[in-house]
């Protein structure tokens, strides 16, 4: 059954606080598979991870992809929860394992500079 397309612009009246995160990930090397497939096999697992913990406040992600860039939009239902699981607090496996990757890659682009 296909989904109805509604045209138009649309805000939602919410009673309760909603977090709204954006970030995503630039491809400058197409072939340098060893810069840039580490973090964006990492992200398949934490999203599945968060999507199993839904105490943690996420609610839902979109994915866009586009000839570079690969982009996330991710929803939560506090900035407090959101804030928590972001400083690490409860990060969990997956999600500790992208951000290992990701400092090691920012450790070696500092490096080349």
């Amino acid at each position: 059954m296909a989904k109805k397309i509604y045209s138009g612009c649309y805000t939602v009246d919410s009673k309760e606080d909603i977090v709204v995160f954006i970030i995503g990930m630039r491809i400058n090397k197409l072939f340098s598979f060893s810069k840039w497939l580490p973090v964006f096999m990492a992200m398949s697992p934490m999203i599945k991870e968060l999507y199993l913990n839904k105490e943690l406040g996420f609610l839902h992600t979109e994915v866009s992809f586009s000839w570079k860039t690969i982009t996330l939009l991710q929803y939560w239902k506090s900035f407090k929860q959101f804030e928590f699981y972001a400083k690490g607090a409860v990060h969990l496996k997956h999600g500790r394992n992208l951000i290992s990757e990701l400092e090691a890659k920012y450790e070696e682009f500092k490096s080349s500079l």
